[in-house]
């Protein structure tokens, strides 16, 4: 197999010289998908005095998805690369296990470097 490409074995995905039980590719694009439809029906609004929360509250998810959708698209660049599933913290580059990929389709660091993320950048905390 080309190791830049992916195929479908036997109900299981061949991505780089991995292989995995789930077509994240598919996941990836169906997320992506339900994001670009929550934020097309939602969208961002000027602060209202009479609906200040509600206006807030949409606002915020409006920012998050985006964040979302933009850690999406760069999963699914992993993906077509072959590279997808691995760490990709400089010093590590272990493969994130699929239980963390399927919680977190988008994942791209192991739990490891992500706490290690998260305790030198609280600022920047992210679940994936």
């Amino acid at each position: 197999m080309v190791e830049r490409e992916y195929q479908q074995f036997a109900g299981q995905f061949v991505i780089g010289k991995r292989l995995f039980s789930y077509n994240f590719g598919a996941i990836l694009t169906r997320r992506e998908q339900e994001i670009e439809e929550w934020l097309e029906a939602h969208p961002i609004v000027p602060i209202d005095k009479e609906s200040i929360d509600e206006t807030m509250r949409n606002n915020q998810n409006h920012t998050n998805l985006r964040l979302e959708l933009e850690e999406i698209r760069e999963a699914k660049v992993r993906w077509e690369l072959g590279i997808y599933g691995i760490c990709m913290e400089d010093d590590c580059g272990i493969d994130i296990p699929e239980e963390r990929l399927i919680l977190i389709p988008h994942g791209k660091r192991c739990a490891k470097c992500q706490q290690k993320r998260e305790k030198s950048h609280p600022s920047k905390r992210r679940y994936w």
